[in-house]
């Protein structure tokens, strides 16, 4: 007989040999509090959750402005922002793809759309626009004034 076959007997006698109630009986004391206490978690909750913070809405662009919760409170107040955040605001929302030459002056595109120097660019910001003038295209930056405001923004 091979040592294949015997090692075979071997496990075959061990099986037959072996208890068949040599499983874990169940505790039913330990099963009957697991079961109350998935209950007492998955009850329907009365209560609303709290609101959102929005803050940590995934969906917000860095720069957009947070919106401010005024309920109960009497009078916010206007809120003024200068032309320099406005700018800032403005230009985090641009897609700018390239710069191109086309008779010998440089164009952008931004959002799709050419522009050259001196061109007017309108960007949505809230629920209002912001009207941007391309001071100034190189080949590897922009420059975007508001009123008095600059940026150069590199790309």
């Amino acid at each position: 007989m091979n040592a294949s076959r015997r090692l075979a007997l071997v496990f075959l006698v061990l099986a037959v040999l072996a208890p068949a109630h040599g499983l874990t009986p169940i505790d039913l004391a330990r099963l009957k509090q697991t079961s109350d206490r998935i209950n007492q978690l998955y009850q329907p909750r009365t209560g609303t959750p709290p609101p959102v913070n929005p803050r940590h809405n995934p969906f917000r662009i860095g720069a957009e402005p947070v919106p401010v919760d005024t309920r109960g409170q009497e009078d916010p107040g206007l809120v003024v922002t200068d032309d320099e955040t406005l700018l800032r605001q403005a230009a985090a929302t641009l897609k700018i793809s390239g710069v191109m030459e086309l008779n010998g002056t440089l164009r952008l595109s931004i959002n799709t759309a050419n522009y050259g120097v001196g061109d007017v660019l309108q960007v949505r910001l809230g629920s209002g626009n912001v009207f941007l003038r391309v001071a100034a295209i190189a080949p590897r930056s922009v420059t975007l004034r508001l009123n008095a405001a600059e940026l150069v923004l590199p790309f």
